[in-house]
């Protein structure tokens, strides 16, 4: 009886999460660790998501979190990026239970770019709902 007040739209919302993918929500919400906010390696993360194809952005969201939608009411824990300072243009991995992204460093955009685009488009995950 409850969810009768929902309409359809909105109760497939709230279980799947936003198809519509707004980066600078997602970045205004991270948080950090081994790093600031302006490293490099971070800063070219941001410029890859903002130039990313909508699906790139769906498959990064679901390497990281498990999920290809944007959580309704936000990421709980928050979308967490994190550096490793011990690996080199490596591929970067992704812990789901923590919403966490670890990056290696990278010597330029574009190992970034590579990289990146290659671990989301040639991992095997599960989807949550």
């Amino acid at each position: 009886k409850d969810i009768a007040i929902f309409s359809n739209f909105e109760f497939h919302s709230l279980l799947n999460g936003r198809s519509l993918i707004d980066i600078d929500e997602i970045r205004a919400f991270s948080k950090y660790q081994n790093c600031e906010a302006n490293h490099i390696v971070i800063l070219w993360f941001w410029q890859f998501m903002h130039q990313s194809t909508h699906l790139d952005v769906s498959l990064l969201l679901k390497f990281v979190t498990g999920s290809s939608k944007f959580p309704l009411d936000g990421f709980s824990p928050l979308f967490t990026l994190t550096l490793d300072y011990d690996k080199f243009n490596a591929l970067p991995t992704a812990h789901t239970c923590f919403n966490q992204l670890v990056l290696p460093i990278y010597s330029d955009y574009t190992t970034l770019n590579k990289k990146i685009l290659l671990a989301i488009h040639n991992s095997d995950s599960f989807e949550m709902t």
